[in-house]
């Protein structure tokens, strides 16, 4: 991961971009992550605001996938294959999502869908790089921008996946199960349950 990011700030005036003060909307409508209320009201592991003058303040979001490689072929059908990347949200939506951007985590070589506990192995290097990145940073020491060196701060704020992919990849139990809601308490069998005053949250250390 560090030798990515830092791949991604010394691009000739990648920077720039990365660097530019969050956009902001006088409407009800937002067209892009970076003018929502919660990245600008984002706190960092100091408890001040994440984004701040001076650059150096990226934030990703991270998804994973899984697909068939034999496509919809009969003997393929069982078969099961998944990456796991990353997209820096700093970016210009123009660019954010070209294929140069993309930071492929991790793959899961299948044959099969990985179990619920397996997913937290192939997550673990990944985990510790980040932690790394959000507190103390990661001192770069020149770049085009900062010749004098510059220290890069990162977190990774939306996850965005399918359901069964989301759950996995934030340690709930799938949808199916008999704790279906990644929220609340609700067991399956009340499923249909709409009295929202029996919906009792459980707390972080009940996950």
């Amino acid at each position: 991961m560090k030798h990515w990011i830092g791949c991604l700030v010394c691009w000739d005036g990648m920077e720039d971009i990365l660097d530019c003060e969050l956009p902001r909307t006088n409407d009800k409508s937002v067209h892009d992550i970076l003018e929502t209320k919660l990245l600008h009201e984002f706190l960092g592991p100091d408890g001040k605001l994440f984004f701040r003058p001076g650059g150096g303040w990226y934030v990703f979001s991270l998804c994973m996938d899984g697909f068939n490689p034999y496509h919809l072929k009969e003997a393929g059908k069982k078969v099961h294959v998944g990456g796991i990347y990353m997209v820096c949200l700093n970016l210009l939506p123009e660019i954010r999502y070209n294929f140069k951007n993309l930071f492929l985590v991790g793959s899961i070589p299948g044959p099969g869908a990985p179990l619920l506990e397996q997913i937290n192995h192939v997550l673990k290097p990944f985990v510790d790089d980040l932690l790394v990145f959000w507190n103390p940073g990661v001192y770069y020491a020149s770049t085009p921008k900062y010749h004098n060196g510059h220290c890069v701060l990162c977190a990774v704020i939306p996850l965005i996946c399918d359901l069964p992919a989301a759950r996995q990849m934030s340690g709930h139990a799938h949808f199916s199960s008999h704790h279906f809601c990644s929220l609340c308490l609700l067991h399956l069998e009340n499923i249909n349950n709409l009295d929202h005053s029996h919906w009792l949250c459980h707390t972080c250390q009940e996950h």
